[in-house]
């Protein structure tokens, strides 16, 4: 009986002492400020958070870690990894500054990633350099989106699965590994104008409610925008498809303008509904078989198909006539 009394009594202590122990450490914030981020990565120490409240603006081109490449051009190198997962950033997020006419440009070396984020602010990533992976998985952006002038150099980039509530401008962007742009809603414009694609990309089951732009784009690698849906106009102009443009089960309902494109390789629209206007003119093609296979016009869709010249075609007419004149 003493036994059973004295364990007792040193196992209720033992859970007094547990218990002021937990009471006296002190809570965990949900805030961080951007600051402190900055800090960290001054330091060249990965940055990781996750459920966090980001506060201020995250400015990268307040990193002491400047250098000056030009007369007019300075560069920052951020040389820790990023990742941010399920947080908000109430403020802007800064990759390119200009401070009397001098301009800062963000390098990022390691891998950048957002998943389930939120940015109640613009994101200012214009004209940076991101060396390795870069993931925007299920993010929401509430403000204009800016990624300008910006080159991808990782083997993969990752825009997926994402909302863009207002303007989302990739407009002069590089990608020099695989690109994905999969399952995004784009709420507003979207541009991918003067874009360089230097391997595959794909756009595909995207929902573009308001304009979208890729012209005079250039890509090397297979470009795929099955199962997208396109609200408003789309214009495809100008552009060079090395890879085989796949435009499956597509759907536009106002404008889908598709001209002065040269392609050398096949493109494909089975099965897609146009309606309002559709117009495919003045493309330098690969070939004329199947291109439109069971796609499907409304009764109102003002159908513009003319002056295309396919390349496959000509080249095999014109080796025939060769070998007739020679014998």
């Amino acid at each position: 009986m003493k036994t059973t009394k004295h364990t007792l009594l040193i196992l209720m202590l033992f859970f007094s002492i547990a218990s002021c122990k937990t009471e006296s450490k002190p809570k965990v914030s949900d805030e961080v400020q951007a600051e402190k981020i900055i800090e960290k990565i001054n330091k060249s120490q990965n940055i990781e958070y996750v459920a966090k409240k980001i506060s201020g603006n995250l400015d990268f081109t307040k990193s002491t870690s400047r250098y000056s490449q030009s007369a007019q051009i300075g560069v920052i190198d951020i040389n820790s990894a990023l990742t941010f997962i399920n947080c908000t950033f109430t403020d802007s997020i800064i990759g390119f500054s200009t401070e009397d006419k001098f301009a800062y440009l963000s390098n990022f070396n390691k891998t950048v990633t957002f998943i389930n984020c939120t940015f109640e602010k613009p994101v200012l990533l214009r004209q940076n350099r991101f060396k390795d992976i870069v993931e925007f998985t299920n993010c929401h952006f509430d403000e204009n989106t800016h990624f300008e002038g910006s080159t991808f150099s990782g083997d993969n980039t990752y825009f997926k699965e994402n909302i863009f509530n207002k303007n989302a401008r990739f407009t002069n962007t590089n990608y020099y590994g695989n690109v994905i742009f999969m399952n995004n809603g784009f709420a507003s414009n979207a541009y991918f104008n003067n874009c360089f694609f230097n391997r595959n990309s794909n756009f595909s089951s995207s929902s573009f409610s308001s304009t979208v732009t890729f012209e005079n784009s250039e890509f090397r690698g297979f470009w795929r925008l099955n199962y997208s849906v396109f609200s408003k106009k789309a214009y495809i102009n100008n552009c060079k498809l090395d890879g085989k443009l796949d435009a499956v089960k597509i759907i536009s309902k106002e404008n889908f303008i598709f001209s002065e494109n040269k392609c050398n390789d096949k493109i494909i629209f089975e099965q897609s509904t146009f309606r309002g206007r559709f117009e495919f003119a003045n493309n330098n093609l690969f070939e004329e078989k199947n291109i439109f296979e069971d796609a499907k016009k409304s009764e109102d869709c003002q159908t513009i198909i003319k002056s295309n010249y396919y390349t496959k075609i000509k080249t095999l007419k014109l080796a025939i006539k060769n070998t007739e004149n020679k014998d």
